[in-house]
């Protein structure tokens, strides 16, 4: 088994990240529109931002803990 993706597989992860960041806005705007502010889990947090940062998708905009 290989430990390295096709550019292919790298392209399709990234574009899953992009639209997840799309969802991630949508979310928090809601948590906070009914009084759910930073109602995530930490470990889901912290890997969203680990496979971001691998792919190079900037998610500083986000009000992520």
């Amino acid at each position: 088994m290989s430990n390295f993706v096709t550019k292919e597989e790298f392209n399709k992860l990234k574009t899953d990240i992009e639209e997840l960041k799309i969802l991630l806005k949508a979310a928090i705007r809601y948590d906070e529109k009914t009084n759910q502010p930073h109602c995530e889990h930490e470990d889901k947090v912290t890997l969203i931002k680990r496979l971001a940062e691998a792919v190079g998708v900037d998610l500083s905009d986000l009000d992520l803990n």
